[in-house]
């Protein structure tokens, strides 16, 4: 019999600081975060239906086994971004634990798709310009940098299953003003406030140093044994692979293309959560 349950769940968005939200949250005392960062186990087998090979726990024991070291800690953290676009997955947690706490972290939609085809050029899953992949609505790659992006129906069903046990916060907050957020964080989650040093950066646009690595990301072999690295350790590879870029492409067309499928979205989320979020 387990105990030691996920009693907080950051559940999105995708390229929207979750990265940087668990390293943030690992140095607390009582926070516990396990050493893969995403597990997925709720939005099992919906999650499945990706390109990506990601890693997930195949059933409740399995994915309570990452949780064995979180003994006498107050608050025991999932953080898996799938969460957030599944209601089956806000019905399994809340049937899971009724006294999860949630955490939404959402980006500007434009800028979060955009991040994530980005993600997706540098490590070899597409190699065609970014408009290529939003013409197709039936495709995996416009559920991933369109779909992913469209927030308002499954944040208000959160809203409505969990109450006052979830706190929504922006990307552009977390980033502009780290310390007052993760105050908040803290108060939500009913733990002491303490001094983060936010210098470094987990995620940033960079190139790959060499092409062997686009062919290595192609092998399944590869992919296998990368979703069972530990997260610290995922950074360091990430640095020694990657180079850092500072420009980012324009992307204006794209940019305009995005903005009228996105607009009424927003507009009806800032509405809902009564805040401007981006």
């Amino acid at each position: 019999m387990y105990m030691n349950k996920p009693n907080l769940f950051i559940i999105g968005a995708p390229k929207c600081a979750t990265t940087s939200m668990y390293h943030y949250l690992k140095n607390h005392n009582d926070v516990f975060v396990p050493e893969i960062k995403e597990q997925h186990f709720f939005s099992l087998p919906m999650v499945k239906d990706t390109y990506y090979d990601v890693y997930f726990a195949k059933n409740e024991n399995d994915y309570l086994r990452n949780y064995d070291d979180a003994k006498n800690k107050k608050i025991i953290a999932d953080i898996s971004p799938s969460y957030l676009y599944y209601k089956e997955s806000a019905d399994k947690i809340i049937k899971f634990n009724t006294k999860s706490k949630i955490i939404v972290i959402l980006r500007d939609p434009i800028e979060r798709a955009i991040s994530h085809y980005l993600m997706d050029l540098r490590i070899g899953y597409v190699n065609k310009p970014f408009f290529h992949y939003l013409k197709d609505k039936n495709t995996l790659y416009y559920k991933e940098y369109v779909g992913n992006s469209l927030y308002y129906e499954n944040v208000k069903y959160y809203k409505e299953l969990f109450k006052d046990n979830l706190l929504v916060i922006s990307f552009k907050e977390l980033k502009n003003n780290p310390e007052l957020i993760m105050n908040d964080v803290f108060d939500f989650l009913d733990i002491e406030r303490i001094k983060i040093n936010f210098s470094t950066k987990y995620n940033f646009y960079s190139r790959a140093k060499s092409p062997i690595i686009y062919y290595l990301r192609k092998l399944h072999l590869f992919n296998f044994i990368y979703k069972y690295i530990p997260e610290n350790l995922k950074c360091k590879i990430k640095t020694l692979l990657f180079n850092t870029v500072e420009e980012k492409p324009s992307f204006n067309e794209e940019k305009d293309f995005l903005q009228k499928i996105f607009e009424e979205d927003s507009k009806k989320l800032e509405k809902l959560l009564n805040k401007k979020l981006w």
